[in-house]
C-alpha cells in the first residue's frame, strides 16, 4: 500500500526540468512516487528521462525487443511551468473566499477555500478535475 505524497504538484500538472540531462524540457506529470522510508518523492514526467528496456519474448510479450520507458525524476529537480511567463515557479497555498452563484450574506461568515497559486505571478492555479471513466 502506497502512502500519498505530501507535495504541491499534482498528476496532470505541466512541469519544467531544472537540472540534469533533460534540463529545460517540459512535460506532464504522469505519476507521483513516495518513498517514505528514504523520505524521498519522485515524479514520472511524460517525455523526460526516457530509458530503453530490453525485454525477452514471453507469453505476455511474444515479440520482445526494445521498449521505451520513463524513469522517475526527483521532485526537487522539477518546477511547475507557467505557460504565460514561459518559466518555472514555486507553488504556494492561500485561502480565498469561496465563489458562489448567489449572494451569500446569510450567516455572516464567509466560506474560505484553499487554492494553489504561483509565487512568481500570484495567479491562482485551478484545481485539476478528473472524471471517472467507465472501465470497459
Amino acid at each position: 500500500m502506497s502512502k500519498q505524497a505530501n507535495t504541491r504538484l499534482c498528476v496532470g500538472d505541466t512541469v519544467i526540468v531544472l537540472k540534469g540531462v533533460d534540463k529545460g524540457k517540459t512535460g506532464e506529470v504522469m505519476k507521483i512516487i513516495a518513498e517514505p522510508k528514504r523520505n524521498k518523492v519522485k515524479v514520472v514526467v511524460d517525455g523526460v528521462n526516457r530509458k530503453l528496456r530490453h525485454t525477452k519474448p514471453s507469453q505476455q510479450n511474444e515479440v520482445g525487443g526494445i521498449v521505451p520507458k520513463y524513469a522517475p525524476v526527483d521532485i526537487s529537480n522539477v518546477a511547475y511551468y507557467l505557460a504565460k511567463a514561459k518559466r518555472g515557479t514555486k507553488l504556494g497555498y492561500k485561502w480565498v473566499p469561496k465563489v458562489s452563484g448567489a449572494a451569500s450574506n446569510s450567516g455572516g461568515q464567509d466560506k474560505l477555500t484553499k487554492v494553489r497559486f504561483a509565487k512568481v505571478s500570484g495567479e491562482v492555479i485551478p484545481p485539476k478535475v478528473f472524471t471517472k471513466s467507465s472501465g470497459t
